[in-house]
C-alpha cells in the first residue's frame, strides 16, 4: 500500500492483491464497507470542494479509474498500471462475489443506465444473482427510500453507477444504515454509451487528463514553495 497526497486529498493505493484481501475481510466483518472509483475529473473537482474531499477520504477503499492518478502518486510499475488500465479490480471483485454466493443490488439513474449496468455485470459473471434494482432520479430522490429498498432485499453487495456527487453523498451519509457487506460505486463512463459517445468520452478523458496533470504539477509546486 502506498499513501499519497493528490491535490490535498489523502489517498491510498493498493495492489490488486491487497484490494482483494481487503474485499475478503469486508465480506465477513459484519459492517457495510464502502469502495468508490475515482477519476481525474473527480479529483480535480474535489481538490476545490472540501465536502467532496471529505466524502472521498471517508471511503474504506478507493479504486483508481485512471493511470494518471497512479503516476501522480509516484507509481510507475507496469503491472500496477496494467491492473488499472484493464480494470482488473472489477473482474476479480465479481468473481469473488460469485465464489462467496453473494447477491447484488443495483442502483442507477435511468432505465438505460441500469440496463447497461446489468449487461456489463452479467457479461462478466452470468451466474451472479441480481436481487434487486433501484432508480435514483428527481422523482424519488428521498435517500430514505433507497435505504428501505436495499434493506428489504438485504443483498450481499450494493453496486451503484451514478454521478459522483450524488453517489458519494449517498455512500457517505447512509452507509451506517444500509444492510449489506459492501457498497461499490462505479464511474458512469464505465457503463459505455455507444460509438459516438465513446469518441466523445475519449476526447474528454484526454482533456481531463491534461487538466489533471497541470493541476497536480501546480499543487506540488505550491507545496514545495511553502516548505
Amino acid at each position: 500500500m502506498k499513501k499519497a497526497d493528490i491535490l490535498g486529498i489523502r489517498l491510498k493505493d493498493c495492489s490488486l492483491r491487497e484490494e482483494m484481501k481487503a474485499v475478503n475481510e469486508y465480506l465477513r466483518d459484519g459492517a457495510l464497507n464502502t469502495i468508490i472509483y475515482l477519476s481525474n475529473e473527480i479529483l480535480v473537482e474535489a481538490g476545490e470542494n472540501p465536502v467532496q474531499k471529505e466524502w472521498i477520504e471517508s471511503m474504506d477503499m478507493t479504486v483508481f479509474g485512471d493511470t494518471d492518478i497512479l503516476r501522480a502518486s509516484g507509481i510507475e510499475s507496469r503491472s500496477r498500471l496494467r491492473e488499472v488500465e484493464n480494470d482488473e479490480f472489477f473482474k476479480e471483485f465479481l468473481k469473488r462475489l460469485v465464489r462467496e454466493q453473494k447477491t447484488v443490488f443495483l442502483i442507477a439513474e435511468t432505465e438505460e443506465a441500469l440496463e447497461k449496468l446489468q449487461e456489463r455485470i452479467l457479461a462478466e459473471r452470468d451466474s451472479l444473482k441480481i436481487a434487486g434494482t433501484y432508480l435514483i432520479n428527481e422523482d424519488n430522490a428521498d435517500q430514505n427510500l433507497v435505504v428501505n429498498e436495499i434493506n428489504d432485499v438485504a443483498p450481499g453487495v450494493v453496486i451503484s453507477c451514478l454521478p459522483f456527487a450524488v453517489q458519494a453523498q449517498y455512500m457517505h451519509d447512509y452507509h451506517k444504515m444500509v444492510n449489506a457487506d459492501i457498497w461499490l460505486g462505479l464511474l458512469p463512463e464505465q457503463n459505455g454509451n455507444g460509438i459516438r459517445q465513446s469518441v466523445w468520452n475519449t476526447l474528454y478523458k484526454k482533456y481531463m487528463g491534461r487538466l489533471f496533470r497541470k493541476r497536480v504539477t501546480r499543487y506540488e509546486q505550491g507545496q514545495s514553495h511553502e516548505k
